[in-house]
């Protein structure tokens, strides 16, 4: 993550003011750049989330939404219900990892209180990794696309966690000789968390 300077980024300071009002005090905000997500294996999560791939179309949904007016708030630790937001999401989108072209990252512009603790933290390195909280509409075998959400029993036992591995319809088990899941269609971004 990396705070932006709005006087020196006009495209920056334009979309904030089309958000906030030409006659909102930007000098109050600090912004910041972020890697939010990738088509890169999830490692952070459990339950079946844990080693699924977000598909360039799921980053891209997720971009579109902001782009279209979702508010998706920068929140702390995804405590959705214990504290209110710290920030918000004003802009993303899509670009190919500077890795590896095969793989695609999700980059967010989002604001939090110039004064916060959050801000400081960033800045002093002590908060460098987001988090989002979001809902897949399908979560497809790698190998023969089979969706696990289709089907309510299956919906029930993935989110449960308890006791399965996902298994589709071909026989291909996740995690096992390179099978994951693919997330392909979102359902809703409900939150990102400074972490």
């Amino acid at each position: 993550m990396f705070r932006i300077d709005v006087d020196k980024n006009p495209r920056v300071k334009q979309k904030l003011q089309a958000l906030l009002g030409s006659k909102f005090d930007l000098g109050n905000l600090a912004v910041f750049e972020a890697r939010a997500n990738d088509s890169l294996p999830i490692t952070g999560a459990g339950g079946f989330l844990k080693e699924s791939r977000m598909t360039k179309e799921y980053l891209a949904q997720m971009a579109d939404n902001v782009a279209g007016g979702q508010y998706v708030p920068i929140i702390e630790n995804h405590d959705q219900h214990g504290s209110l937001p710290i920030g918000r999401i004003f802009d993303a989108g899509v670009f190919e990892n500077s890795d590896t072209s095969d793989e695609h990252d999700l980059h967010i512009l989002f604001y939090v209180e110039a004064d916060s603790k959050t801000a400081t933290n960033i800045d002093a390195a002590i908060q460098v990794e987001l988090s989002t909280g979001t809902t897949p509409k399908s979560a497809k075998c790698s190998s023969c696309g089979f969706d696990f959400l289709l089907n309510d029993d299956n919906r029930r036992r993935l989110y449960a966690g308890k006791n399965y591995t996902p298994l589709c319809s071909e026989g291909h088990q996740w995690g096992v000789g390179g099978n994951h899941l693919k997330l392909a269609d979102l359902g809703k971004w409900k939150e990102t968390s400074v972490v």
